[in-house]
């Protein structure tokens, strides 16, 4: 049963509203994935993680998947609800 994966951080540096863990998060997610056997984790952090970027890595985490498969996102950062 593969496993893909796709981890967001995002500290917000320079800003008020900025985070200290948040890529940390990530990578640490990143190598969790990748020690029960995910080949490649994808990783968005900082100014990478732009709404079109995270919403891209999403699609293709989704196109990856077949079924029986097992797809892992993560974010770190602030969440809104709107």
């Amino acid at each position: 049963m593969p496993i893909h994966s796709t981890h967001i951080g995002i500290n917000y540096a320079g800003t008020q509203s900025a985070l200290r863990g948040c890529i940390n998060d990530a990578h640490d997610w990143a190598a969790w994935c990748k020690s029960i056997g995910v080949a490649a984790p994808a990783m968005l952090t900082e100014s990478e993680a732009t709404k079109a970027n995270i919403l891209a890595s999403i699609a293709g985490l989704l196109a990856k998947l077949k079924p029986n498969d097992w797809g892992v996102l993560t974010f770190s950062g602030h969440g809104t609800q709107v």
